[in-house]
């Protein structure tokens, strides 16, 4: 039981022990966005929501959880297992000694007074409690924080909690592909390549996986979308996307992209007879009916599932279950931030893949990464890309060596 006074989570000060500072490093799903326990648990409660309510309910279940895991269990909140959940649970029913637990009166958030609870809590505040807990294990373990979810397996046993999926065990359902699971899918993309429809389904993957782009911003790309910074050192391709209230975000394109990029164009010019300098720029880029291959998110959805299921069997030829398991229960969305994960486990230093275009953590981080992205050179962007595009390389070499399967 640790001696360090209760207080709320923006003015709690834990010691590098209690912290998760010291947690273990996952080789798989290992992040470097997050330094310790409360700075995740920050994060995750401005990416959940923006309703100041929620927020609030949200924050105090993290909180009481975080404060009980360090001062009654001496345990960081990201090492809490099964057992110690099934022991929260049973906290929760009536939290004591009441004079540390348990507020007197009203006091704020700043008052020494404070405390995280209000009284007993009610059982179906309790479970409601779990379900927000599991919620964030969730994301944590989508951002390869966590190892796992022990707050799921506690509701395995908790009857008819709204809000929890039971189609597939908590493992299948985490939507983000890892890097072993992407390696897979790759090998398919690029044996696969052989038409103008193998090379659109590559370039799809491709925008959703280096390019981090939504399935939606994928299919508004038109022709006008690629466009050029040119400079005294090489001329750099990025795609310029139009977000809410009409702002842009540029994406610089990597190596394999380029590629996925020029490869398809060709053999769109090449199966219509057409230049590439006839293409009409307000065309979608891979959704056009110029060329007569207009394509919908329901198509989409049938290409990825398709070789998601082709990806699985390769898996499963490489005697790897748990990657053929989850990669059956893929989807398109899969891709969405994986790659901004994967250079860290890569190796890619932090700056060099935010200029290259972290879209999505620049939206709550953007103190951060903003002002840099802004303001670099195109030869600071030029290096970024050689450095990405190095290690992207030497990651194909040593790609799965089984054969592809039809």
């Amino acid at each position: 039981m640790s001696d360090i006074p209760i207080a709320p989570l923006e003015r709690l000060r834990l010691s590098q022990q209690l912290d998760g500072t010291l947690r273990p490093i996952f080789s798989e799903i290992s992040s470097p966005i997050f330094k310790n326990d409360i700075y995740a648990i920050t994060r995750w409660l401005q990416q959940v929501t923006a309703n100041p309510n929620t927020y609030k309910s949200y924050r105090a279940e993290a909180e009481k959880c975080l404060l009980w895991a360090t001062l009654e269990q001496g345990t960081p909140f990201s090492a809490l297992e099964k057992t110690d959940v099934l022991a929260y649970a049973q906290f929760l029913e009536s939290p004591r000694p009441a004079d540390k637990w348990i507020c007197v009166g009203t006091p704020r958030r700043n008052d020494p007074a404070w405390r995280p609870f209000r009284g007993d809590i009610s059982e179906r505040s309790r479970k409601q409690s779990l379900i927000i807990l599991s919620s964030l294990f969730d994301w944590l373990w989508k951002w390869g924080y966590v190892e796992g979810n022990p707050v799921s397996e506690v509701l395995e046993g908790v009857d008819a909690v709204p809000g929890i999926d039971r189609s597939a065990s908590y493992i299948d359902r985490v939507g983000v592909i890892s890097l072993t699971e992407w390696r897979y899918v790759e090998t398919i993309l690029d044996k696969k390549c052989l038409n103008l429809i193998d090379a659109r389904a590559k370039l799809l993957f491709y925008l959703g996986y280096y390019a981090d782009l939504k399935l939606a911003e994928i299919l508004a790309l038109s022709v006008s979308s690629i466009r050029v910074s040119r400079s005294r050192e090489r001329d750099l391709l990025f795609l310029s996307i139009l977000e809410r209230k009409e702002q842009r975000r540029d994406v610089y394109l990597v190596q394999p992209l380029q590629e996925a990029a020029s490869n398809f164009l060709r053999f769109r010019a090449a199966q219509h007879e057409k230049s590439l300098d006839e293409d009409p720029l307000t065309e979608k880029l891979v959704a056009g009916s110029y060329y007569d291959i207009s394509l919908s998110p329901s198509e989409v959805h049938v290409i990825a599932v398709d070789i998601f299921r082709k990806a699985a069997e390769i898996a499963s030829i490489d005697n790897n279950p748990l990657a053929a398991r989850r990669l059956q229960y893929a989807s398109f969305n899969w891709l969405n931030h994986a790659f901004e994960l994967h250079c860290g486990q890569m190796g890619v230093a932090a700056n060099s893949w935010l200029l290259v275009g972290a879209a999505w953590l620049g939206k709550y981080i953007s103190t951060q990464y903003l002002p840099d992205r802004l303001t670099a050179s195109a030869a600071e962007i030029q290096g970024a890309l050689e450095e990405v595009n190095t290690l992207l390389a030497q990651r194909r070499i040593n790609y799965p060596a089984v054969d592809v399967l039809r």
